[in-house]
């Protein structure tokens, strides 16, 4: 279920909190890094190879390099063009949002020390694992890592560091939120337009794909393929086993299904064939730039307001997303309180 103004609770929480439940994914590791320092076991990363502190937190350092790398993504991620942002004048602004954010998550990492949250070789290992595993091959992982300037070892540093501030997040503040049934349903009475669903219907497809290259006679040869699909399934073939056999769709191993999906997300003519169909109707030959599609409607959902115990589950993620962000918020401001943080760069 996808709700308008709640799908995504993550949206709503600040760079330094997303960190915090960061995915074990190597882009992740590398682009949302909190680090601050080069090791989770090191006291103090130091300025190491001629590299200077831009601040310090309590004695400890964060160095240029990883402020850059940070300075990167935090471009990448905000769609900036290069030179819009000092051209706007507003590099200085967001260069100190980069660096308070750092000093933010280096506090919540000496805080996680201090509480004996910092996590294990074991807990490293099988997150690495995981990163590698999202690359094809070995050497598609080094180039990863050379293009964010990494290596494995400072690698495995900012997963130690980021899993250590999980924990923290996770054990010390997330786990002290209480939400009560009384506040689900005010959020779902205060927020009304939210919860209405629009109509949907779900259906499955066969694609004989056209390619844009293919002449008149190619597109020809095609369509006489889909009016042959076409007359298999109305002579009693199994929908499902002909979209495995036949579609030129990433659907076809799930037998062509679409799963649920509303007006505006298709294409005109494909929107239009599925929407006129009722459930366990099959549409003619219905051409698409993708090529042409046998379609067939499973079920559909009428327009409507998504009941409150179907909505529960994500109204109550919602909320403790926003109760977290605020709670980590808190903790970061008494830490700072309590800091002693010299900002040694000027933005």
């Amino acid at each position: 279920m996808s709700l308008p103004g709640i799908a995504d609770p993550g949206k709503e929480t600040m760079a330094s909190t997303r960190i915090l439940i960061a995915s074990a994914a190597l882009l992740a590791a590398c682009t949302l890094s909190c680090a601050a320092a080069v090791a989770a076991d090191q006291p103090q990363a130091g300025a190491s190879g001629g590299e200077q502190p831009v601040a310090r937190v309590n004695g400890v350092d964060i160095v240029q390099r990883e402020f850059e790398r940070n300075w990167r993504f935090f471009m990448q991620r905000s769609g900036i063009p290069d030179g819009l942002a000092e051209a706007s004048g507003k590099i200085e602004e967001f260069r100190k949002q980069v660096l308070e954010r750092l000093v933010d998550e280096e506090l919540l990492f000496q805080d996680a020390k201090r509480k004996n949250l910092l996590v294990g070789k074991d807990v490293v290992d099988a997150e690495l694992a995981k990163a590698k595993a999202q690359f094809a091959t070995p050497e598609a992982y080094q180039e990863a890592l050379a293009k964010d300037q990494l290596t494995e070892e400072l690698l495995r540093s900012l997963f130690g560091r980021n899993l250590s501030i999980q924990a923290l997040v996770e054990k010390e503040i997330a786990a002290r939120i209480t939400l009560s049934d009384a506040e689900v349903h005010e959020f779902y009475l205060a927020n009304p337009a939210a919860f209405e669903m629009p109509e949907q219907v779900r259906a499955r497809h066969i694609l004989v794909e056209v390619g844009e290259t293919d002449d008149a006679q190619a597109r020809q040869a095609k369509r006489l393929k889909a009016e042959g699909l076409l007359a298999q399934l109305k002579s009693g073939t199994s929908f499902e086993d002909l979209a495995r056999a036949a579609s030129d769709c990433p659907s076809a191993p799930q037998g062509g299904d679409l799963g649920f999906f509303q007006r505006g997300q298709m294409v005109p003519a494909f929107e239009e064939a599925a929407f006129s169909l009722k459930p366990g109707e099959l549409s003619g030959v219905v051409e698409t730039p993708f090529g042409y599609h046998l379609i067939r409607v499973e079920e559909r959902r009428e327009a409507g307001k998504v009941p409150e115990a179907e909505a529960a589950p994500q109204i109550r993620e919602h909320l403790q997303s926003r109760k977290t962000e605020a709670a980590v918020q808190e903790r970061i401001k008494a830490l700072r309180e309590g800091a002693t943080i010299e900002l040694l760069m000027k933005p």
